[in-house]
């Protein structure tokens, strides 16, 4: 398994389409016109690649409108300033024939590293691996949120 880091105007609109495929299979995302525009803004892509090069596992440092930030800080009671967490970490979605526990470190720590230390946030269903390694790797959990389908927990994780 191999994980590359990208800035999404740096690469072809093929592995922007990949990204996407693979981000949809994970039925994490509904609207998949907002998806594609986030994917075009985002500050950082990861992509897993595995044995043969085919791309399985996807990650990003999203670039999230100020709005949709305060909102979400808001609804679980975050009383740290948006601002001071630029990135919103996203798109984590592995097809399930390369579902490990490697595969989801691997992605976290390369778009981490490529993160270059910006404060970040995220949301993620409940009651999941991801949150042991969030909570693992120095993510502090704030609380819980009605999605459009399914209950979020938020978590930030400063520039230190």
């Amino acid at each position: 398994m191999q994980v590359k880091t990208f800035h999404p105007t740096a690469t072809s609109e093929y592995v922007r389409d990949c990204f996407a495929q693979i981000v949809i299979a994970g039925q994490a995302v509904t609207d998949h016109a907002q998806m594609r525009l986030n994917i075009d803004r985002a500050a950082v892509l990861g992509m897993a690649f595995d044995g043969r090069g085919r791309p399985v596992g996807t990650i990003a440092a999203k670039v999230p409108n100020p709005r949709y930030a305060r909102r979400i800080f808001e609804l679980v009671g975050c009383t740290l300033p948006p601002t001071d967490f630029p990135l919103e970490l996203g798109y984590l979605s592995i097809l399930p024939e390369a579902r490990s526990i490697e595969t989801l470190r691997m992605l976290y720590d390369a778009i981490m590293s490529a993160a270059n230390g910006h404060g970040i946030w995220l949301t993620t269903t409940t009651r999941t691996v991801t949150n042991r390694l969030l909570l693992a790797r120095g993510w502090v959990r704030w609380g819980q949120y009605s999605g459009e389908t399914n209950r979020l927990s938020f978590y930030t994780k400063d520039a230190r």
